[in-house]
């Protein structure tokens, strides 16, 4: 009874770091989405400096979000592709 209580907890664990991990993706990638649309925008007006900074701050936040989110979304998958393996 001990280790399906420890199975079940890894398992609530994984799924509500899952979640996070498809949050911080859709952000990441939906900021990296609106840096590249404000940049096709600044070259046919013409960049100023506000337009820039948005992109760049688009771009360092967008970052932020996907690297830990794109290590953590490899490191779930894999867990559950090992115990897909093991029959589990």
């Amino acid at each position: 009874m001990n280790s399906a209580n420890s199975n079940d907890d890894v398992l609530a664990r994984r799924a509500k770091i899952q979640r996070m991990v498809t949050a911080a993706l859709r952000v990441g990638y939906g900021l990296y989405a609106v840096a590249s649309t404000l940049f096709f925008v600044g070259y046919m007006t013409g960049f100023q400096p506000a337009l820039a900074v948005m992109i760049i701050i688009c771009l360092v936040v967008g970052g932020f979000c996907l690297a830990p989110g794109l290590v953590f979304n490899y490191g779930i998958k894999a867990a559950w592709r090992a115990e897909r393996q093991e029959g589990r």
